[in-house]
């Protein structure tokens, strides 16, 4: 459990609201997994490209 206080304060010093608490039960432990794949497909060997030898 995480507790935030906020305090709204004025130009002087002074504050402007009472404090605030805030609660927050957010997990802590976060697990970000990603994963890439390239697929090539191979051109067909009967593929005339255009070029000579």
């Amino acid at each position: 459990m995480v507790q935030i206080d906020n305090d709204f304060l004025l130009a002087d010093g002074g504050t402007q609201h009472p404090e605030q608490v805030l609660n927050n039960s957010t997990p802590s432990n976060i697990d970000i997994r990603t994963a890439k794949i390239d697929y090539v497909k191979p051109l067909d060997k009967t593929l005339k490209t255009g070029s000579r030898d």
